[in-house]
């Protein structure tokens, strides 16, 4: 599985679905049942553990050299919030440059504050996506709300 199917904002691509789902149902399919969702407010409270299981997710332990190297903190970092909205790219670069339609990329990052989506979103945009997130994951693991379990 890609890194990016993983690190989609709903745990998976619908891209993957096409042509699998069987008509008339919403159910996921019994080749998409093996899927890592990971919530934002959950991955930022310890981002550390949730790399380590990502790794493990897709059959990628980090070697005894690599923890010892820091290659896991060094992943956080190079992947963290405030790296990634400095880059020159996402600063002055454009999405669909060529078309008439120009997106500068700075657009796709606001705070990176879990939460911060209520300050954007009305109670109807968010009652709409919460029933076709719900459809769309009916029959899978995914559960909302954030986990009261301890990452320890």
């Amino acid at each position: 599985m890609a890194l990016r199917n993983c690190l989609h904002p709903v745990g998976f691509e619908l891209e993957t679905l096409k042509g699998s789902k069987p008509q008339g149902s919403s159910q996921l399919p019994a080749s998409q049942k093996s899927l890592l969702f990971l919530k934002y407010e959950e991955l930022t409270k310890d981002t550390l553990f949730y790399v380590r299981k990502l790794a493990k997710f897709m059959g990628k332990l980090f070697s005894r050299d690599e923890e010892g190297e820091g290659l896991p903190e060094r992943i956080v970092k190079l992947c963290s919030f405030d790296n990634l909205s400095n880059l020159e790219v996402i600063k002055n670069g454009q999405d669909r440059p060529i078309s008439s339609l120009q997106i500068d990329n700075s657009a796709y990052f606001r705070k990176g504050n879990p939460g911060d989506w209520k300050n954007h979103l009305t109670d109807n945009m968010i009652e709409r996506m919460d029933h076709n997130t719900k459809e769309k994951l009916r029959g899978s693991n995914f559960e909302f709300g954030v986990s009261t379990i301890t990452n320890s």
